[in-house]
């Protein structure tokens, strides 16, 4: 119980921290731990925030690509939508994220040279379209075979990202940019 009564408390701070100016962009995920209680069969079970994270404002580039996009495709973004993060497993298994996520809104030139790759490739009357958000694992495969036979660890990348297809009105395919 007095587990439950300190997650509540700190989830309330961190709301409350949340609504003041400056500190908009924080950020948090909600995990369910494990707490022991006075028995050995007695458990409880409660949600506590963890990586918790204050990001940086979004770089005015990106601010200039999420306009584009809504503006030719109907694409809402959020600066949290796309991101490369590492992750790592063991017997072909990934077993999560590691180390911190490296967000396109914070990336000024990548944003920078997409903007122009978008601008320079759409023509007056063609047609923009944008998929939905996949997520990707790019992990080596020899690494990956490695792991599963001989039941070590491997590493790989975890991409989010989606493309931006740019066609003629005759329907000829002009262009296919990745955003991420």
């Amino acid at each position: 119980m007095e587990a439950t009564r300190i997650a509540i408390a700190v989830t309330a701070g961190l709301n409350e921290l949340k609504s003041k100016r400056g500190w908009g962009r924080l950020m948090w995920k909600m995990e369910e731990t494990c707490m022991f209680g006075d028995g050995y069969y007695r458990r409880e079970y409660i949600k506590f925030p963890t990586d918790i994270t204050l990001l940086a404002d979004p770089c005015k580039e990106y601010k200039s690509l999420v306009n584009y996009l809504e503006k030719y495709c109907g694409k809402k973004l959020n600066e949290t939508d796309i991101y490369s993060v590492g992750i790592g497993g063991k017997r072909g298994r990934v077993y999560g994220e590691e180390g911190d996520r490296y967000y396109l809104c914070h990336k000024d030139n990548k944003c920078k040279k997409l903007l122009e790759e978008l601008r320079k490739s759409r023509g007056t009357n063609d047609k923009v379209v944008c998929t939905q958000i996949k997520e990707e694992d790019d992990i080596d495969p020899w690494e990956l075979q490695v792991s599963i036979r001989n039941e070590v660890e491997f590493s790989g990348v975890r991409y989010r990202y989606f493309m931006v297809n740019i066609t003629t009105p005759s329907g000829r395919k002009k262009a296919e940019i990745r955003i991420g």
